[in-house]
């Protein structure tokens, strides 16, 4: 666009130059010059025409669009592909019909992944397009994921990215359905206010109701369980875009009441998922085996293979993720060496209910584990979103020295020592969670190429999630991992070190792997509040410094600009540090902490050690080793918060009133 500009500028001079050079008697020339001038003008207000609407896209747009979408395995090769057979009712009302087509399922049984098949298939616009007939055919999708970031599981995640598609296909409209951004000035468009429902919602209907709109759309939108507000009202929602009369939409869920009541009354307009899945894990099942050489000579020799296979799709009840995990399983007994009648031992030893089965998995690993299990597990369970693969590359220190990773340098690791530490993750991983979670390549928008950040842990599917937050299952993880440990603490801990280990001048927004680091440590911080009373605010210091070493110390991710880190804090509900940092003698907090250089050295991935920081730089008056330890680690003994980082709520609450009310006079 800069250059677009310059050029029109250019022109402009020539113009200019020209005209002055023109004899002054030549009408003809003179006349020629107006209209050239004209048109550059008109080039100019082209051009700024289209740099205000990519403007207004690029603030719809945010990081985990697409992430969903790239995370869910793909089809298996020759599957699914019955949803376009000329017979099926999904293929109908793709031609021809209106309305909601329902896809609904049982937990596991492969709704995402059929929904990316149908949304990334060529016959799914073919068809469509017959339903258009002569109108313009927008498709856009979009995956609810409870399991993932904020934005995936809200409804301000579905509008802004729906908006966004449909904007992105019908520019034209910008102007006319988003009066008061396309009025602002230009400031407002280099830093954009944040997106509202209610603003997002007038300006959705603006386009469907559009008087020129020549348009029929047509949105896919996966897993409305997933959805973490009310189902019902979702439901309603949902309707009314389709009351326009504009679009249609194609839905899918587990089959529960709110949903089944919807929905569940047009049978022409559904598909139940499980019933039309057999042939297709037969097909899975046969060639995942049959690609493995070991069983390939098995099957030669026992005619056993063939029962086998047959057995895996009686038992699997419509359950894709249950017939995945088997398969893994069979796998790893060929890896062993195990016969056709071992395997078929194992898998009589399998359950077939998918939470018996994840237990089974919990249970089967090593005694010597069980510990790094289970604090795996909690601080996955704890950050409500997938995590980086390079914080748990500190998970053993951490449980070993809790304070010790406060006390890391700021230093970017180089991209051999990431990829090392990767490979060891994966393995430790793999150890400590067998099949309950796995390492992604999730790469987010604008990095450009910071493999730490390509990398993400997450559950292998989100009944497993469901599976772990069990009561009973989560109190067992709770003892498992010790009673002096604390998740949110703990992922406090890992994010910090992780802060120190990036390199944020290799991305587009140099700043924006901090931003989001400082969201998940910002967000356990303020539970760590909520549940104990107490606040880590050395941990929260620490990362203050680390911003302000980036060059970020206004903490701009996505907030107001020029916002202080206590701001930034406030605004996350940080209440405790808050009080602390503005009044920190009225809480009788030393105003140091004296530190001394550990002697121990930690790990790097190339196996050089870590350097270490000596708090006390910022300290003054010492105190006791013991009460130090404490300090750094954020008091991790719950049930007796330390005096000297407790606050109490009814204080807390008339402090914060007081600093609301300074903030807004400033």
């Amino acid at each position: 666009m800069a250059r677009q500009e310059r050029s029109i500028e250019d022109l402009a001079n020539v113009v200019h130059t020209a005209q002055l050079a023109s004899t002054a008697n030549d009408p003809v020339l003179q006349a020629n010059m107006r209209a050239v001038a004209s048109e550059n003008e008109a080039v100019r207000l082209r051009a700024r025409t289209l740099e205000r609407k990519l403007g207004i896209l690029s603030s719809l747009h945010f990081p985990e669009m697409q992430m969903r979408h790239s995370d869910i395995r793909d089809a298996y090769q020759g599957t699914n592909t019955w949803i376009f057979d000329q017979d099926s009712s999904f293929k109908t009302w793709l031609e021809s019909s209106e309305g909601i087509f329902w896809v609904s399922g049982k937990a596991g049984s492969g709704k995402s992944t059929l929904i990316k098949f149908i949304c990334d298939h060529a016959d799914t616009e073919r068809s469509l397009q017959r339903w258009a007939g002569s109108n313009t055919l927008v498709v856009a999708s979009w995956y609810f994921w409870n399991a993932g970031y904020p934005m995936q599981k809200t409804q301000i995640g579905l509008l802004q990215s729906l908006l966004f598609q449909v904007l992105r296909r019908c520019p034209d409209l910008i102007p006319d359905v988003l009066p008061v951004r396309w009025a602002a000035g230009e400031m407002a468009h280099r830093h954009p206010d944040p997106w509202t429902r209610q603003e997002m919602l007038e300006a959705f209907f603006g386009v469907l109701r559009h008087h020129n709109l020549n348009n029929r759309f047509c949105f896919f939108i996966d897993g409305l369980d997933e959805y973490e507000g009310d189902h019902y009202t979702l439901i309603q929602e949902l309707q009314q875009l389709v009351d326009t009369g504009a679009v249609k939409l194609c839905v899918s869920s587990r089959p529960w009441n709110a949903f089944n009541s919807a929905y569940g009354k047009l049978k022409e307009r559904q598909l139940v998922l499980q019933n039309h899945s057999q042939t297709d894990m037969r097909k899975y099942v046969q060639g995942m085996l049959e690609q493995d050489p070991r069983f390939a000579r098995l099957s030669g020799l026992d005619a056993g293979a063939q029962d086998l296979i047959n057995d895996i799709q009686e038992r699997a009840q419509g359950v894709f993720l249950w017939v995945f995990l088997v398969v893994r399983s069979l796998l790893r007994g060929l890896t062993e060496e195990d016969d056709i009648a071992m395997l078929q031992k194992r898998l009589r030893q399998l359950p077939t209910d998918l939470e018996r089965f994840f237990q089974q998995i919990l249970d089967s690993v090593d005694d010597v584990y069980q510990e790094y299990t289970a604090r795996t597990l909690l601080i996955v369970l704890e950050a409500h979103q997938p995590l980086s693969m390079l914080a748990f590359w500190y998970l053993d220190v951490d449980l070993e020295k809790p304070n010790y990773l406060l006390r890391l340098v700021i230093r970017p690791l180089a991209d051999e020592d990431v990829e090392k530490a990767r490979a060891i993750v994966t393995s430790r991983l793999n150890k400590w969670c067998r099949d309950l979670l796995e390492v992604n390549w999730n790469p987010s928008p604008g990095s450009l190429g910071d493999i730490a950040e390509l990398w993400k842990v997450d559950f292998l599917h989100r009944t497993v999630r469901d599976f772990l937050f069990t009561g009973d299952v989560y109190r067992n993880l709770l003892e498992r991992a010790g009673p002096e440990f604390i998740p949110s603490l703990a992922t406090c801990r890992l994010y910090l070190a992780l802060a120190k280990s990036l390199r944020p001048a290799r991305h587009v927004d140099g700043l924006l792997p901090l931003h989001r680091i400082t969201e998940v440590i910002t967000r356990s911080a303020r539970a760590y509040e909520e549940r104990h009373n107490n606040t880590p605010y050395l941990l929260l210091d620490d990362l203050n410094r680390v911003g302000q070493a980036y060059g970020g110390s206004d903490w701009c991710s996505k907030g107001p600009s020029h916002q202080t880190f206590i701001d930034l804090a406030s605004r996350h509900g940080l209440d405790l540090y808050v009080q602390h940092a503005r009044e920190p003698q009225s809480l009788s907090v030393p105003s140091s902490l004296d530190v001394p250089e550990p002697s121990s050295r930690g790990h790097s991935p190339s196996g050089s050690t870590v350097t270490l920081v000596n708090s006390s730089r910022a300290s003054g008056p010492s105190e006791t080793k013991a009460g130090a330890d404490q300090q750094a680690s954020g008091s991790c003994h719950p049930v007796e918060p330390q005096p000297m980082v407790c606050v109490k709520r009814s204080k807390r609450r008339d402090f914060i009133a007081k600093f609301t009310k300074s903030a807004k006079e400033r």
